[in-house]
């Protein structure tokens, strides 16, 4: 290649899209951190969505920063430091429920909800994702007791 084509293709490779980041836990917060940190291309915008303030057992966000009762998604658009116009966090304090799906407008939806029966929230985003052709990436909930049978799955098999 030579240093034009080289330069062709880097200069293609800038912030695009949206991604919509469905819980804010400790496994969300990794993962915005890590869609923040993308060097080249990556999303132009993370929604990120979760009710759930910081308390005093949120160690890795007290680690990084946060204030005990502080929003997460507020959290995560603080450590954004990008510009506004190369890469933003919208954050939405809330829980996604049947009144705010349309508030999911990512091209691609991560879903790391936990606490309780997931399930059905998990399946009622995927439909609103996919009605909008968006993708999907989910746990299928966390729960983390101990000797769990680790399985993956369709959501529809479910």
């Amino acid at each position: 290649m030579t240093n034009d084509e080289i330069k062709k293709m880097e200069d293609r490779q800038v912030p695009h899209g949206r991604i919509d980041l469905i819980g804010c836990g400790r496994l969300g917060l990794r993962i915005g951190i890590n869609l923040m940190q993308v060097h080249r291309g990556g999303p132009k915008t993370i929604g990120a969505f979760d009710g759930q303030k910081v308390d005093g057992g949120d160690v890795i966000f007290t680690l990084l920063g946060a204030k005990t009762g502080q929003n997460k998604p507020d959290f995560i658009k603080q450590l954004c430091t990008h510009k506004k116009e190369f890469r933003e966090v919208l954050s939405h304090p809330e829980y996604i429920t049947d009144e705010n799906l349309d508030l999911i407008e990512g091209d691609v939806v991560i879903i790391v909800i936990a606490g309780g029966n997931t399930i059905p929230t998990a399946a009622k985003i995927i439909k609103h994702a996919h009605e909008r052709g968006a993708k999907t990436i989910g746990t299928a909930g966390i729960f983390g007791y101990g000797n769990e049978n680790i399985e993956i799955k369709d959501i529809s098999e479910y």
